[in-house]
């Protein structure tokens, strides 16, 4: 074999090999929603993005902001990216819960019991709209989650005893506490006191986080993501394989479909720049978190490249990173301990 017949076979296997995580996947996505039972054990809406195809797929477990009462259809522009990849992702929400039990997050495992005895079941899984021969993969978990369903998602593992089972986690514009006044002390983050757990993890900011939806009232109108409660406070926290993408120009809501987002643009409900190209940022926020995934589940080390600096054409961010994460690829997993990590992971 000649050099360049040699070199015509590597540049095609490099070709076939390469993928763009911005772009749809190879599945074409399968949506449902499941309503909660009045007398059984899921007591919540259930929203679920499954490809359209025979296999065994991960699990990814989303927790939505606003204390979990939005819905995860309502990030469906971001999820049925994700899921296109290979991904199942189960989305629960409750309009009418306790908040204060929302984020103790033991409801949290009975969705994933109710979830394995159905979606597993080959005489129950064709009726809950999922492919015949789909199975989940429950011992291959990612957790992820925007604004205060991060807290949910942080406790969760806080409290697990044995999260070996989750693979890795992302959080968009995380968010710590129940209200954003502070008024009632529930966290799940006590800085500087370090986290119980180490899992790699993928924290994505907006650069408008911290500015209030009416930054003309004073005092009167918090951030939906106060500062000192958001965001660096997670990062800060971790000490497994980390890394922060703050996309400076966009907001805290600006990951949601135009339909939830054009509401709360209308009440000014969060800090948002009516200039900027919001399927864009739900693009490469998809796009971010396929990468991540499959840096980190799948071996796929190519994507680490998008892990370490941001290069989308029109998205603007800062990276930091630590605990290795450039050096992480194909190390999924959890660890978790009685008390707090004493360090960041070298």
């Amino acid at each position: 074999m000649n050099t360049k017949t040699l070199f015509l076979l590597s540049f095609q296997a490099v070709f076939i090999t390469a993928i763009d995580p911005f772009l749809p996947g190879p599945y074409e996505v399968d949506f449902t929603s499941i309503n909660p039972e009045i007398f059984g054990e899921l007591d919540h809406h259930l929203d679920v993005f499954t490809p359209r195809s025979a296999g065994t797929f991960p699990v990814i477990v989303f927790l939505p902001g606003m204390s979990c009462t939005v819905s995860a259809a309502s990030y469906s522009t971001i999820l049925q990216q994700v899921a296109s990849w290979g991904y199942v992702v189960l989305g629960p929400w409750a309009i009418f819960y306790n908040p204060i039990n929302t984020y103790k997050a033991e409801w949290v495992d009975h969705v994933l019991h109710w979830s394995k005895l159905h979606f597993n079941n080959q005489d129950l899984k064709t009726s809950l709209g999922v492919h015949p021969d789909l199975i989940m993969d429950f011992n291959t978990l990612y957790l992820g989650a925007q604004s205060s369903g991060s807290h949910v998602a942080v406790e969760y593992l806080k409290q697990s005893q044995d999260c070996s089972s989750v693979k890795a986690m992302f959080l968009m514009s995380p968010v710590d506490g129940v209200d954003p006044y502070g008024l009632i002390n529930d966290y799940c983050i006590h800085p500087p006191t370090l986290l119980n757990f180490q899992t790699p993890t993928m924290v994505i900011a907006g650069g408008l986080d911290s500015i209030p939806g009416m930054d003309n009232l004073g005092d009167l109108m918090p951030a939906c993501a106060p500062k000192d409660l958001a965001n660096d406070r997670f990062y800060d926290a971790l000490t497994g394989p980390s890394v922060l993408i703050n996309t400076t120009a966009y907001g805290h809501i600006d990951c949601l479909d135009d339909d939830m987002l054009d509401m709360l643009e209308m009440i000014h409900f969060c800090k948002t720049d009516p200039n900027t190209d919001k399927d864009a940022y739900r693009t490469f926020v998809a796009g971010q978190i396929t990468a991540f995934l499959r840096f980190i589940g799948e071996g796929d080390c190519a994507m680490g490249a998008l892990l370490g600096e941001v290069t989308r054409e029109g998205i603007e961010a800062t990276v930091e990173t630590k605990g290795g994460m450039l050096t992480s690829c194909g190390e999924a997993g959890c660890s978790w301990q009685g008390g707090p990590f004493a360090h960041i992971r070298l």
